[in-house]
């Protein structure tokens, strides 16, 4: 029975060793826990701050901002960003003078909305962005480029051959415009190196030809 008595003690001896290891393991953990959290949350106030403008640039910023919606022309284009390993959306609005980004949490067109207003009175320049086309029901100009993209996937990959045709005749529209325009500028030149400009009467007129 002694014997019996002792080996009991022994147990209860290791058991208590064991919950106190755990009890220290749990303390740790927990410790771990309360920085992980103070962590997060210097991270998501650094984040905020870090999406607005430095105090040296805010006055040139809200001036810049304010001149937007009276543009008569704007390019418009976002693409994704990390702002500290988080996912943001930044977007650049090109005018004429100056260049306006803004850094966000949506890609949706309350973005274009705080910065425009309900309604934009000018011409909105994208490449037929959701956002842009949700936004804007205005005039509006899309990007060659995308066009162009869009015209060649058609024109290779289109079942239809009337589909096809209609993606050749396009480009080779396309392909026109864009002579005129290069050639309007003054960048076209002939053998002799001697530029063919064209006034803006002609580009109307052959480009309606």
């Amino acid at each position: 029975m002694e014997r019996e008595i002792e080996r009991l003690r022994r147990e209860i001896e290791k058991l208590r060793e064991k919950i106190e290891e755990d009890a220290r393991e749990i303390r740790e953990r927990d410790k771990r826990i309360d920085d992980l959290e103070r962590q997060l949350a210097e991270h998501k106030r650094s984040s905020a701050d870090s999406s607005k403008p430095p105090s040296s640039v805010e006055q040139p910023y809200e001036e810049s901002q304010q001149q937007l919606p009276q543009k008569p022309v704007l390019n418009v284009d976002e693409t994704g960003w990390r702002n500290n390993g988080d996912k943001r959306n930044i977007s650049a609005l090109v005018a004429r003078k100056f260049v306006f980004y803004v850094v966000s949490a949506s890609r949706g067109s309350e973005v274009l909305v705080t910065l425009l207003g309900i309604v934009f009175g000018g011409i909105l320049c994208s490449d037929r962005a959701a956002c842009c086309l949700k936004y804007h029901s205005g005039p509006m100009q899309f990007c060659l480029a995308h066009l162009k993209r869009a015209l060649l996937r058609i024109a290779d990959s289109a079942r239809s051959p009337s589909a096809r045709r209609f993606a050749r005749a396009v480009l080779a529209t396309v392909a026109r415009l864009s002579r005129l325009w290069h050639r309007f500028r003054g960048d076209l030149r002939n053998r002799r190196g001697i530029t063919q400009p064209t006034d803006r009467a002609q580009l109307v007129q052959k480009s309606l030809t």
